[in-house]
């Protein structure tokens, strides 16, 4: 058996793989929801990918108010009302450029301070974010469902 993950894990079923990664990370900027199960495990919490939500451009990922694209609010209550519905935790996707390693920008953190507390009560669930680069998923962290900040999360994940 493997030993106890420090933080959380996230599990992508490979067909949610391949149409998020191609989704978040073709020609256009484009974003995303997961809405994923927990359980926990002998390796400590684990999201399970049960959902993709794909943001249409234009009218679900929009030019942000603070950064360069952001979630449209209505998309955003939508899917954290299906995530309080359904019981699952409520994940938000975008891209950075990178090559070889990538994090959450200052406005990222600065939007996740903002509203994840507040996605967190409506949804009664586990909030995050992950945001992927070129090469795979390479961050990702949120809260807990008592609002505490979250670490980053190991991404398991099957690219075809």
């Amino acid at each position: 058996m493997n030993p106890p993950a420090t933080g959380w894990s996230l599990t992508i079923p490979p067909k949610i793989w391949d149409r998020l990664s191609d989704h978040v990370l073709g020609s256009a900027a484009r974003g995303a929801v997961l809405l994923a199960g927990l359980a926990d495990g002998p390796r400590g919490p684990r999201l399970l990918a049960r959902e993709l939500i794909l943001a249409d451009e234009g009218t679900d990922y929009v030019p942000g108010e603070f950064g360069h694209r952001a979630l449209a609010p209505t998309f955003v209550r939508d899917a954290v009302i299906r995530a309080r519905d359904e019981g699952l935790a409520y994940l938000a996707v975008h891209a950075h450029l990178g090559l070889d390693h990538v994090g959450f920008s200052e406005i990222d953190l600065a939007s996740h301070e903002r509203g994840y507390p507040s996605l967190g009560q409506i949804s009664g669930q586990v909030v995050g974010a992950l945001v992927l680069y070129w090469t795979g998923v390479l961050r990702a962290g949120g809260t807990s469902r008592s609002g505490a900040t979250g670490s980053d999360i190991e991404i398991e994940s099957h690219p075809g």
